[in-house]
């Protein structure tokens, strides 16, 4: 008995050692990573800048418009913004166009034609100077108005997307650094729409005159580079709102690397026949000297909230 217990005991102690040699262990499966997801690239509102932005024209009775700024469509009683000094040279002798894209055949032939403009009346109904704001009523709204055909023979590359003038929504919230913008305005006075995207960068204040409100001064400042004809026009955040108006730039004197300072710039008298005039030595008499300067990239916008008091004050409804 004891015999068969020992034997008993000494098969089981074998099977034992012979599954634990026979045993392997399978390494855990390790999970590839799963690629990160793309995010979804920002998508800034074109359409909005492209249906609700105006060129400024300058319209003197029996004179040819002439493009001289920007503004844009709010709301849908037919109200324009611009800033002030965009018309203040002349209050009463513009209109507001609606510019159409310059179009190209395709095929064989490269034909470009001029951008047209549908042309608008418009009047001065509230302004402030201080904050640089004007509101200007059109004898339409923007669902009244009515854009003519483009000549099939001057279709462009690829499906056209038709200009439906709109009007925008304003928004009161500031920006934050950082976030992106996009700009929409006439700089290269031509009723050519031009886009351009920058970031807000914080805040700008200086009183544009000497008795502005340091309350009125304040401005949102932009990284991008603007130029002349983009002022009064629209800043859009990504969701397609109105969040000021372009106002200006700030310039960058050019500087001598040696000495650290702007470098001044002189222009020669000139004769009444424009030619310079020279001295004895044959060298131009100069002008009165001027700095040498250069866009600095930094723009700055009227805040959305401005407008808004503006038009609370005139009771004009923006909505």
């Amino acid at each position: 008995m004891k015999l068969e217990r020992l034997f008993c005991v000494v098969l089981l102690a074998t099977i034992a050692v012979a599954q634990s040699q026979t045993t392997k262990t399978i390494p855990e499966k390790k999970s590839s990573p799963k690629p990160a997801k793309k995010k979804p690239e920002q998508q800034l509102p074109f359409s909005n800048a492209r249906n609700m932005t105006v060129i400024m024209l300058y319209a003197p009775q029996g004179a040819v418009p002439d493009p001289y700024g920007s503004g844009v469509w709010v709301g849908n009683h037919g109200y324009i913004l611009t800033c002030w000094h965009v018309i203040a040279p002349s209050p009463n002798s513009f209109k507001v166009g609606i510019a159409r894209d310059p179009f190209v055949t395709g095929g064989n032939l490269n034909i470009s034609i001029h951008s047209g403009a549908e042309v608008i009346d418009a009047e001065v109904v509230a302004h402030d100077e201080d904050t640089d704001l004007a509101i200007l009523k059109a004898n339409k709204a923007p669902g009244q108005v009515t854009l003519s055909q483009t000549v099939d023979a001057f279709r462009g590359p690829g499906p056209q997307t038709p200009i439906t003038a709109k009007g925008g929504t304003l928004s009161t919230e500031f920006p934050q650094p950082g976030q992106t913008l996009l700009l929409a305005g006439f700089p290269l006075g031509k009723n050519i729409l031009v886009l351009q995207n920058g970031v807000a960068t914080g805040f700008y204040s200086e009183p544009p005159k000497p008795h502005t409100p340091p309350s009125k001064a304040l401005r949102i400042m932009l990284s991008l580079v603007s130029n002349p004809g983009n002022s009064g026009g629209p800043v859009f955040d990504s969701n397609g709102n109105v969040i000021g108006l372009l106002e200006g730039n700030l310039l960058s004197p050019i500087r001598n690397p040696q000495t650290g300072l702007p470098l001044v710039c002189f222009s020669p008298k000139l004769t009444p026949d424009g030619r310079p005039m020279l001295d004895s030595d044959q060298n131009p008499f100069p002008e009165k000297p001027e700095w040498c300067e250069q866009n600095s990239g930094i723009s700055f916008a009227v805040p959305a909230r401005f407008i808004e008091k503006l038009a609370n004050d005139n009771n004009i409804d923006l909505r």
